[in-house]
């Protein structure tokens, strides 16, 4: 499997969830996602962007984010399918919405 980490963060990059598919340090996971929340401002047409080692795929859910983090090299496309699958899921499970509580 190609996908690192399947997260759900806010645009701060405060992770409220994530499920790690490689050993990874809550350190590494924490700069995937504050890299992810800089590059987000350049993406306003696409769901997607590579960095230098990573492919990022994300679906803006209100005012936080589904991001599923691969290695560069994987197929974007099969990424997309699984953010949106991801996405379908989150729907079903969390019918009333997801919410940040401050």
């Amino acid at each position: 499997m190609s996908t690192k980490s399947i997260v759900i963060c806010n645009k701060n990059a405060k992770i409220l969830l994530a499920r790690q598919f490689i050993k990874m340090s809550h350190m590494e996971l924490t700069e995937l996602v504050v890299q992810f929340t800089r590059n987000i401002e350049l993406c306003r047409d696409s769901t997607h962007f590579e960095s230098e080692n990573d492919l990022y795929v994300f679906i803006p859910i209100d005012t936080l984010y589904l991001v599923i983090i691969s290695h560069k090299n994987s197929n974007v496309i099969e990424s997309i399918e699984n953010v949106k699958l991801v996405f379908r899921l989150i729907q079903d499970l969390c019918k009333g919405g997801i919410y940040l509580l401050t």
